[in-house]
């Protein structure tokens, strides 16, 4: 019976050992089994990632081509609107010039005719003052010469007033008188007198 017993309890043994076996057999599938599905999972998914990185990176180098396009249209625009803007400002900067050398000429000019104008009214009134100087010396030894004539005359009349040494005394008077005269209108000619007030 002890040997029986001892059979049945190795048997016993023996049967759970191979229970407990099968169990972590059984185990051991249904993991490779679940590593098999999440590596088919994970592969699967991996090849969906790889999909949408490669639509993304697609899309991704699209938008880039798009945004490169963009840039280059943007900076022709902008580089059009400098050259634009920089003839502006050159037709700008040649008008200002123009406009400011036409001012310059003209002050040039509105200088030049008031210095002739004032250059010219200035003479004038030299002139003038010039002529009433000669007037009035011309007057002054027109008054001393009739003056001198008069008095020469009457010294002449009241001492030969009788006689015929008179009239010849009268006439050599005359003589010195005319002499008298051509003298001091050559006088008059030295100092620069015009010949036209001589006959005054």
């Amino acid at each position: 019976e002890m040997m029986a017993a001892y059979q049945l309890e190795q048997d016993e043994k023996l049967r759970q050992r191979e229970a407990e076996e099968q169990e972590a057999e059984r185990l051991k599938r249904e993991i490779q089994k679940k590593l098999l599905d999440q590596q088919e999972r994970t592969l699967y998914r991996q090849a969906e990632i790889d999909e949408i990185r490669a639509r993304r990176a697609m899309e991704d180098a699209e938008r880039k081509h798009r945004a490169k396009q963009l840039a280059e249209a943007q900076k022709k625009k902008h580089d059009m609107e400098v050259l634009d803007a920089a003839r502006r400002q050159q037709q700008q900067e040649k008008e200002e010039k123009q406009r400011l050398e036409m001012q310059r000429r003209q002050e040039e000019y509105e200088n030049a005719m008031r210095q002739a104008r004032s250059m010219a009214e200035r003479e004038m009134i030299e002139a003038e003052h010039e002529k009433m100087k000669n007037n009035e010396l011309i007057t002054k030894l027109q008054e001393q010469i009739e003056e001198n004539a008069s008095q020469k005359i009457s010294r002449v009349k009241e001492k030969y007033r009788e006689g015929a040494s008179i009239k010849q005394k009268q006439i050599m008077e005359k003589e010195k008188l005319e002499a008298i005269r051509e003298k001091m209108v050559k006088d008059i000619r030295d100092q620069g007198v015009d010949e036209k007030y001589f006959g005054e």
